[in-house]
């Protein structure tokens, strides 16, 4: 669910994984997982990854 949203708001800005990964200081294959649902998001890392998104973390769930 929290990587589907991920992935949708990653792409309306024409954003790469890559570029994510530099703009939030975490690992590519970390947010790949996350945005796969292959792991669970951490507090932490939502609020880092909705900032570089420019939206809540709210907005996300």
């Amino acid at each position: 669910m929290y990587g589907a949203k991920m992935r949708e708001l990653r792409m309306v800005q024409k954003l790469g994984l890559r570029e994510l990964a530099k703009r939030t200081l975490i690992d590519y294959t970390t947010l790949s997982r996350i945005e796969n649902d292959l792991k669970a998001v951490t507090l932490s890392q939502a609020v880092v990854i909705a900032k570089a998104l420019g939206c809540r973390v709210e907005d996300m769930l």
